[in-house]
């Protein structure tokens, strides 16, 4: 069974952009395109791997986070922020329990590379 990625991204060319990248590596993907979305998916199936954006309607990928870190829905899960936020805005994110973090616009390369050092090959 291949690994998987849930996609939180209201940006629906970047979210199918990395759906596309990750498919193609073999990897099986989910798409939210909120929070609310994305914790709805989590309570169904557990992926192996978020990519969060932190600008989103409903609720942002930190208010996500800090919803559900606590919990153990995330034991296990690696989470990679994608934001249009400059870096040093996003130290937040990695004290709030983001295991990496990248600008947008992000090389769907680069993304995959970070994707396959977190989790493995799908």
């Amino acid at each position: 069974m291949s690994k998987s990625v849930l996609i939180v991204e209201d940006d629906k060319l970047i979210s199918s952009v990395i759906e596309a990248v990750l498919e193609q590596a073999g990897y099986s993907t989910l798409m939210a395109f909120d929070g609310l979305q994305a914790k709805a998916m989590l309570e169904q199936k557990k992926p192996d791997l978020i990519t969060l954006d932190i600008n989103m309607p409903e609720m942002s990928g930190l208010e996500f986070l800090e919803l559900m870190k606590p919990t153990d829905y995330l034991e296990g899960v690696k989470i990679i922020l994608v934001s249009g936020l400059p870096v040093g805005d996003l130290i937040d994110a990695l004290v709030t329990g983001a295991d990496w973090v990248y600008e947008k616009p992000v090389a769907p390369d680069r993304l995959l590379d970070k994707v396959v050092e977190l989790i493995g090959e799908a």
